[in-house]
């Protein structure tokens, strides 16, 4: 009987310890809607030739698995719709579409993720301050455009992707850098109906 009552404890602890160890190591996170939509009041790309800024809507792919793994595929964008730009000119070559997004890593400690980090690449506009040079703008998988999915712990509700980082203009604005960067987005399905929820798998 003493050993009985001594075993107990020790099987519900190797049992905690056992799921604790399973999602500590979990191995890919899982999204519940194939499709995502981002929407910008304002994006905005500037550098020493000035700057634009406008309004953005990205849509696209999430995959229903995202496997933890550095420069895995785990999505893509295959629309991008610029709105009326309030300052500059701003030209999306939507010839080059879909625009990879890669995983890059997150922010948080298992299983409370707070930010998957991600690597957009392919991304490509054209830029335009009045009288000034018109520059071309590519993200490369050196030089991405960095996607960072902001994700409530409590409930696993992606709730915006941020864009931002340094971009090498072409060389007819003899590739200097400029800084892309987005107000907060309205993230959903690709039908703008329904929340993206990723778990931990």
């Amino acid at each position: 009987m003493r050993v009985r009552k001594l075993l107990l404890p020790t099987l519900g602890a190797v049992a905690i310890l056992g799921a604790l160890a399973s999602t500590a190591f979990a191995r890919s996170f899982r999204a519940s809607f194939p499709t995502q939509r981002a929407t910008y009041t304002t994006i905005e790309f500037a550098g020493p030739f000035g700057s634009a800024r406008c309004p953005l809507t990205l849509t696209g792919e999430i995959h229903s698995s995202l496997p933890k793994t550095a420069e895995a595929l785990i999505g893509y964008f295959s629309s991008a719709e610029r709105g009326a730009c309030t300052a500059g000119s701003l030209t999306l070559l939507t010839v080059t579409l879909p625009w990879h997004i890669r995983y890059s890593g997150f922010q948080g400690n298992l299983p409370s993720i707070t930010r998957i980090l991600t690597r957009i690449i392919g991304f490509e506009f054209k830029i335009r301050e009045t009288g000034l040079a018109e520059c071309l703008v590519r993200t490369t998988a050196t030089e991405p455009l960095l996607g960072n999915y902001s994700r409530r712990t409590e409930d696993g509700v992606l709730t915006e992707l941020g864009l931002g980082g340094e971009i090498r203009t072409g060389v007819e604005c003899f590739n200097v850098r400029g800084t892309f960067r987005s107000t907060p987005s309205s993230l959903r399905s690709g039908g703008g109906t329904q929340n993206i929820v990723v778990t931990l798998i």
